[in-house]
């Protein structure tokens, strides 16, 4: 069995737009698809004639018409159109991507793509996360030279000390940094790497894993002292000291993996500071690539070989698992075989499989709009939706099975496997992830206010112009030599997208409700032995379609088929299907009446997510709350004390005169050391690294060597961090102590 779920109780609870069909026990395979060179009289052919009725409004971003592509004059905000814009269109390739979607769901296909590039993360809260990078990082941080020519990438072990910065300001006599404000303020690049002499405490050479005060720092060599690097890291106030690092001469190469230098360079872990900080050119790649001869500082593994490395000294970990590690052997296995979504629609082979590209069986048309384009849009001005923010895979407590939801301390991650020998720490990926449906949602559900598009224009994506709801397009599924299983895996979808209780979704602005669909259709099949027998039939061409009571039968057949090949059941009936508990989740999903209340299926606030405040009626706040199942957001009681007595109605009250509220004072900040500070008090403190995604770094005003705040993911909200600004924080909690270190948990004050 693979790891599954747990349902944390009701206090433990997220709530999100999305939820997960869990992985099926094993990936169910096929026979080899049937050759693509001829008709085989045994396996079904035909047409699936379909018609889809937005159910909410619906957008897909335009392609370029022919005339826009020779102006190159592009409307972002468009729908997509055909060759004019009388002509409004779905593309096929958007509705095959979901109908493949829904087949790989039923069918117990492998779940892909999977990302095999591994996630970062820091963080020293006292969740299970904080623990797994306090434990990484803690006296094992190293600082040496990082090397790269033909053969390969590696690092060559230093010694560093630390220096004041007081004493590099009177021994150079100009700043240490160049620029304006934010990632803009840089190291000057005259003194940033330049050669300096240093004289450390005696024993420093013999302990190359620890950082030793500077004794003496001079611009030329002097007998008694060491040639060194100077490295200087972002400004801030109250900042004291630098790094130097010199060398060890030692001979020693540890080799840097391919895959950590790719990590390092990706473009999602690279901030604006260090884009400026180190510019492309003198055999640097890119802005803020690796160069040659640059300091860094690194993590051995316990086989002596570099695990991590970065230049801060708290720099972001990748995590030991990529997503796709995260998926059990026993969902990798039978590699050389295609499972039914692949077989029907084709598949592009990466990695290690021993399974070829294939094409598909299945062909799906541009959905055509019945009526006038103009009609059908929404509006004739461009809508800003709110904000709509790429997946977070980072969010493990959503996106991985965990066994122990009611212990923050237990939470399983990416740096667990799913294939370890404790229950406890074996997780893998919650599955195929969905959005709820909302309904026939008003525009306000959607769309952005203006305020908020004024405050963080570039929080936004380009401006659409939805499709109304009950807005009809028609289009084909044409297939050909499927097996009756896998013409059955189709209908499954297909008869419940026509049913009342079910819809599909397709499109932008899921999370808010849109692109929920309904599909219906009727089917033709073909004879294609009597589509050769003859050239023409009744005054017309010989198509060979089948009568309709015989296609009937055919398509009965191949639900019962379906039914018992996912079921390893020769009695089994299509009900069956319906009523597997992962199907149930399934169609949890997928369900429209009887919907979920919106207010359990949206995003999360600020608050919620620090456990400043309880997420249901009733709840405490609490954090890294747990997704549970769909099954118990659409069913489960959702209120923590038990509701009112139907027709029961509170008494009302007499209305409280109105008082002109004053305006709340600006919090004011207060001047103490991080010993001394508790939950609630406001600081200031100057941030340290802002990458695009992930925790906030910070310095406070008032700390020592080894204290930081901390602003995790979840409380970033949507304003803005630019390194070396300093902001005012309301400190949510401390951990730590004097010897180690403060870490103090924090969130942006409010403008």
């Amino acid at each position: 069995m693979i790891p599954r779920h747990k349902d944390p109780s009701i206090n433990r609870r997220a709530i999100a737009p999305y939820n997960f069909v869990p992985l099926p026990d094993e990936i169910r395979t096929v026979p080899q698809p049937p050759p693509f060179d001829r008709y085989d009289p045994d396996l079904l052919t035909g047409r699936l004639s379909c018609t889809l009725t937005t159910a909410s409004p619906l957008y897909v971003r335009a392609a370029m018409t022919v005339e826009e592509y020779h102006t190159e004059k592009f409307t972002p905000s468009d729908p997509y159109y055909g060759e004019t814009k009388e002509e409004l269109l779905i593309p096929g390739s958007s509705l095959r991507g979901m109908l493949r979607t829904m087949v790989e769901i039923v069918s117990s296909s492998r779940l892909a793509p999977v990302t095999n590039k591994r996630l970062f993360y820091r963080t020293v809260d006292n969740t299970s996360l904080g623990y797994s990078y306090r434990s990484r990082m803690k006296d094992r941080v190293r600082a040496g030279f990082y090397h790269e020519d033909q053969r390969g990438a590696w690092i060559e072990p230093a010694v560093a000390g630390r220096v004041d910065r007081s004493r590099l300001q009177e021994l150079f006599g100009a700043s240490l940094y160049t620029g304006g404000r934010g990632p803009s303020r840089v190291p000057n690049p005259d003194l940033q790497h330049r050669e300096v002499y240093v004289e450390l405490a005696p024993d420093a050479l013999n302990n190359p894993g620890r950082f030793y005060p500077v004794q003496a720092l001079e611009n030329e060599p002097a007998q008694g002292l060491h040639k060194a690097t100077l490295v200087i890291t972002g400004d801030m106030n109250n900042k004291l000291h630098e790094f130097v690092f010199f060398r060890l001469n030692s001979g020693v190469r540890l080799n840097v993996s391919d895959e950590l230098v790719d990590l390092l360079e990706d473009d999602d872990q690279l901030t604006q500071y260090q884009k400026n900080a180190f510019k492309k050119g003198e055999d640097r790649r890119k802005d803020g690539g690796l160069k040659s001869g640059e300091p860094v500082f690194y993590l051995v593994d316990d086989a002596g070989q570099v695990e991590a490395f970065g230049r801060a000294y708290m720099f972001r970990l990748p995590y030991r698992h990529a997503p796709e590690e995260m998926l059990p052997a026993s969902l990798n296995a039978s590699d050389d075989q295609y499972d039914m979504a692949e077989s029907m629609f084709g598949t592009v082979i990466s990695g290690e499989a021993r399974r070829d590209n294939l094409a598909g069986r299945i062909f799906v048309s541009n959905a055509v709009l019945k009526g006038k384009a103009s009609e059908a849009l929404l509006s004739d001005e461009p809508i800003t939706l709110r904000v709509l923010s790429s997946p977070k895979p980072t969010t493990f407590q959503h996106y991985l099975t965990q066994p122990s939801p009611d212990d923050q301390r237990k939470l399983t991650h990416y740096d667990d496997s799913p294939d370890a020998d404790d229950a406890k720490h074996a997780t893998t990926l919650r599955g195929h992830k969905l959005y709820w449906h909302k309904g026939d949602v008003n525009r306000a559900d959607f769309e952005a206010t203006a305020q908020d598009v004024s405050d963080h224009p570039t929080q936004y994506a380009p401006p659409v112009k939805p499709v109304r709801s009950g807005q009809t397009f028609t289009f084909d599924i044409h297939f050909e030599n499927l097996r009756p299983e896998e013409l059955g895996a189709l209908l499954w979808v297909l008869d419940k997208a026509a049913s009342s209780k079910y819809r599909l979704k397709i499109g932008m602005g899921k999370p808010y409700g849109l692109g929920s669909v309904a599909i219906s259709y009727e089917a033709q099949l073909t004879d294609r032995k009597q589509r050769y027998t003859s050239l023409f039939k009744d005054n017309g061409w010989n198509e060979g379609w089948m009568q309709e009571a015989e296609v009937n039968a055919r398509m009965d057949e191949a639900r019962l088929r379906f039914a018992r090949w996912l079921l390893k059941d020769a009695s089994a009936t299509p009900d069956q299907v319906d009523a597997l508990p992962r199907i149930r989740h399934f169609l949890a999903l997928l369900t429209w009446e009887g919907r979920p209340d919106p207010a359990t299926t949206r995003y999360m606030e600020l608050d919620e997510f620090t456990g400043r405040k309880g997420i249901l009626p009733g709840s405490e706040g609490t954090k890294r709350p747990v997704l549970p199942y769909p099954t118990t957001v659409l069913h489960g009681t959702w209120e923590k004390d038990a509701p009112a007595a139907p027709g029961s109605a509170p008494e009302k009250q007499p209305s409280a005169p109105r008082v002109r509220q004053p305006k709340p004072e600006k919090p004011q900040p207060v001047e103490k050391p991080p010993a001394e500070l508790k939950p609630g008090d406001i600081i200031r403190a100057t941030v340290d690294d802002a990458p695009a995604v992930g925790d906030i770094i910070l310095i406070p005003r008032i700390s020592g060597e080894e204290d930081l705040a901390i602003i995790r993911a979840a409380n970033r909200g949507l304003r803005g961090y630019r390194v070396n600004e300093e902001i005012l924080l309301e400190v949510l909690e401390l951990s730590g102590d004097e010897e180690n270190g403060w870490v103090i948990d924090c969130q942006p004050v409010k403008p």
